[in-house]
C-alpha cells in the first residue's frame, strides 16, 4: 500500500511511539500461543504503534481522518513474529505464498518461521510494474504454473488491488488461488466482495477488533 500524502493542514505524524523494546523477551514462548492469544498481542501492538489521527489523502484520492501504518510493527521482531505465526495458523496447504514486492520482508518471515515448523513452501512477489532491466516480470520468484497459491497482504481496504493480483496470477501462471490472508482488514467492503466471488478471504484482525469496538 502506497504511503498517503498528508493534507496541507496536517503535518506528518510525529514518531512518539516505538514498536520495539529493550526489555528481555523470550520470543520462543510465542510459538506456544493460541491464535486468539496471538491476535490479542498483535492487536495491542498495532493499536499502540500504528494508528495516527489527522487528515490523510489515500492513494485513491479520498481523505481519511485515521491512518493505519503497519510497517513499523511488522518490521519489528515481536510484531513480525506475531503476524507470521497468525498467518501460519490460518494458512492451508499451498505450494507458494506471495504478495506485493514492497512487503517481501513479511513473506520471507512467514516462510522462514514455517520452516521451523516443518512446513515448506515457496515465495513470490508481485510488482506494480515490471522493472525495465533484468527479467522485466510482473511475477518474481520461483512460482510454477498451476500451483496452489495463497496471497498475503498487510492491510486490505476495499480489496480491489488483490482482485487485480488474482487475475494476473490466473492469467500469467494459471495459479489456483487457495486463499487470501490479510493481517488487518479496514472494513471497507473487502470481506463482502470476496464472499460474493467465492474467494476464501481470512483477515487476522479487523480494525474494529484493534480499536476494541
Amino acid at each position: 500500500m502506497a504511503k498517503p500524502k498528508t493534507s496541507p493542514k496536517t503535518k506528518a505524524p510525529a514518531k512518539t511511539k516505538v514498536a520495539t523494546s529493550k526489555k528481555s523477551v523470550d520470543g520462543s514462548s510465542y510459538f506456544q500461543l493460541s491464535l486468539d492469544e496471538i491476535k490479542d498481542k498483535l492487536a495491542a501492538l498495532i493499536k499502540e504503534n500504528s494508528i495516527f489521527d489527522g487528515d490523510f489523502i489515500l492513494p485513491s484520492g479520498s481523505i481519511c481522518n485515521q491512518y493505519l501504518d503497519l510497517s513499523e510493527v511488522l518490521m519489528g521482531a515481536e510484531g513480525g513474529l506475531l503476524a507470521s505465526l497468525a498467518v501460519l495458523h490460518k494458512l492451508e496447504e499451498v505450494d507458494f505464498i506471495g504478495g506485493a514486492a514492497s512487503k517481501s520482508y513479511l513473506l520471507s518471515a512467514i516462510s522462514q518461521i514455517a520452516y521451523t515448523k516443518s512446513r515448506n513452501f515457496g515465495c513470490f512477489r508481485l510488482r506494480e510494474q515490471p522493472r525495465n532491466f533484468g527479467y522485466s516480470r510482473w511475477i518474481e520468484g520461483p512460482l510454477l504454473q498451476t500451483s496452489r497459491v495463497a496471497l498475503v497482504q498487510d492491510l486490505v481496504v476495499d480489496g480491489l488491488d488483490l482482485l487485480e493480483s488474482i487475475r494476473l496470477l490466473q492469467d500469467e501462471a494459471r495459479a489456483e488461488i487457495v486463499q487470501v490472508i490479510a493481517i488487518v482488514d479496514r472494513g471497507e467492503g473487502a470481506i463482502e466482495k470476496f464472499a460474493e466471488l467465492g474467494i476464501d478471504y481470512s483477515p487476522v484482525l479487523t480494525i474494529d477488533r484493534i480499536l476494541g469496538k
